[in-house]
C-alpha cells in the first residue's frame, strides 16, 4: 500500500510511540505485581528479561521486514480478517479499561476526590479520540512534544531522591532461591508482546533507517534502563516489604521529594507523567483499531465505539475484590491474544511475500 508522505512518520517518532505505549504498563501494571512476586529480586528479574525481550523483538522485526510496505490487513488472507479485527478490538478494549481504571483510581484518590469519575475519564478519552482521528503523524507530533517532559521529570525524580535511597536494600541476592525469579520472569512477557503494535504502523515509517535494526535496539535499551532503574529505585527507597504493599509504587518517589523550604509536594509531576503517558497509549491503541478496519470511512465510528466500551467497563460498579481478580487475569488474557496475533500476522506475511498480489486492498 502506498503511504502518503503527509501520513508517514520517522523512525524516531515510531520509537517514541513504542516507548510511551510500553512505559505506562511497565510503571503502573507490571511493577506492583513484580514486587509482590519477586520481592527483593525484582530488579534481577528485569535484567533476566532483557535478552528475552531482544529475542521477542527480533522475531517481530523479522515479520515486519517480510512485507514492510503492507498494512496489517494486507498481510493476511481475507478470510482471517474477522479474527484479526475481533482480537485487536478485544485487546484494545481490555488494555484501555485496565489502564483507565488504574489512572482514575489514582486521580480520584490523590487529586480529584470530589469529581465524578465519569467526567474525568470521558474528558481524557474524548481528547485522545479527537487527536487519534487525525492520523498517526498527528499522534507522533503530539507524543514527540510531551514525552521529553515525562523523561525530564523522571530524571529529576531519580536524582532528587538519591539522598534517601539505600541501595543496600537490593541485597542479599537470591534470598529465597531461584523460584521468585522464575515466577517473576513470566509477568513481563505479555508487555514484551506489545512490541506487536509496531506491525500496525511499520508501513508508515519513512526514511533510510526504516528497515534498520539499530534504532530499535536503542529503543529496547531505553525501555530496559527505565524498567531496571525504576525497580531498583523503588526498592532502594522503600525496601522490599514496604514496596510490595504500595498500590502505585512507580510514583512513590514523588512523595519523598521536596523543593526548597516551602514546596513540600511535587507529586503533581506524577499526575502529568501518568496522564500524558496514558493519553499517548490510548491514542496509539485507538489508531491500531482503525488499522484493522477495511473501509476508511468507518474508522472514526469504530474508534469511538471501542473507546466507549472501554469507558463503560471502567465506570461499571465493580467491587474491589473483583477488580483485583480481574487484574490478576489480565496478563494471561493479553498474552494469549498476542500469541494468536503474532502467528496470524507472521504466517500471513510469510505467504504474502511470495505472491505478487493477494490480501485485502484498502478502499
Amino acid at each position: 500500500m502506498e503511504v502518503k508522505k503527509s501520513e508517514s512518520i520517522t523512525i524516531m517518532q515510531a520509537s517514541m510511540l513504542i516507548i510511551i505505549s510500553l512505559a505506562l504498563p511497565i510503571h503502573v501494571e507490571l511493577v506492583p505485581f513484580l514486587l509482590k512476586t519477586a520481592g527483593r529480586d525484582a530488579w534481577m528479574v528485569e535484567l533476566v528479561c532483557i535478552p528475552i525481550a531482544i529475542g521477542i523483538w527480533l522475531a517481530i522485526w523479522f515479520i515486519a521486514r517480510l512485507c514492510p510496505t503492507r498494512s496489517p490487513i494486507e498481510r493476511i488472507p481475507p478470510w482471517t480478517l474477522p479474527l484479526l479485527i475481533a482480537l485487536a478490538d478485544l485487546y484494545v478494549i481490555i488494555s484501555l479499561a485496565q489502564s483507565l481504571d488504574s489512572w482514575e483510581s489514582f486521580v480520584g484518590i490523590v487529586f480529584l476526590p470530589g469529581v465524578p469519575p465519569a467526567l474525568v475519564v470521558i474528558s481524557l478519552v474524548a481528547s485522545c479520540v479527537w487527536i487519534a482521528r487525525h492520523g498517526l503523524r498527528t499522534i507522533a507530533v503530539t507524543v514527540g512534544f510531551l514525552l521529553p517532559f515525562i523523561m525530564i521529570f523522571g530524571v529529576m525524580n531519580t536524582v532528587g531522591t538519591i539522598p534517601v535511597k539505600q541501595y543496600g536494600l537490593l541485597f542479599p541476592l537470591l534470598e529465597h532461591g531461584l523460584l521468585p525469579i522464575a515466577r517473576g520472569v513470566m509477568l513481563p512477557l505479555p508487555i514484551m508482546g506489545e512490541f506487536l503494535m509496531i506491525l500496525f504502523f511499520y508501513h508508515q515509517i519513512q526514511g533510510k533507517n526504516a528497515l534498520s535494526l539499530a534504532p530499535w535496539m536503542w529503543t529496547l535499551g531505553i525501555l530496559a534502563v527505565i524498567s531496571v532503574g525504576l525497580v531498583m529505585g523503588i526498592l532502594a527507597e522503600y525496601g522490599p516489604y514496604e514496596a510490595a504493599h504500595l498500590r502505585f509504587p512507580a510514583f512513590g518517589g514523588w512523595r519523598l521529594l521536596t523543593f526548597g523550604e516551602y514546596i513540600e509536594r511535587l507529586d503533581y509531576f506524577a499526575l502529568y507523567q501518568w496522564t500524558v503517558g496514558l493519553a499517548g497509549r490510548i491514542m496509539v491503541l485507538l489508531f491500531i483499531t482503525g488499522q484493522v478496519v477495511k473501509n476508511i470511512k468507518i474508522r472514526l465510528p469504530h474508534m469511538i465505539g471501542i473507546a466507549s466500551l472501554a469507558v463503560i467497563l471502567v465506570l461499571l460498579p465493580i467491587d474491589v475484590h473483583t477488580k483485583v481478580w480481574l487484574r490478576s487475569q489480565y496478563y494471561s488474557i493479553e498474552g494469549g491474544m498476542e500469541v494468536v496475533v503474532f502467528l496470524l500476522l507472521g504466517i500471513g506475511s510469510w505467504f504474502q511475500r511470495s505472491r505478487s498480489s493477494g490480501g485485502i486492498q484498502l478502499e
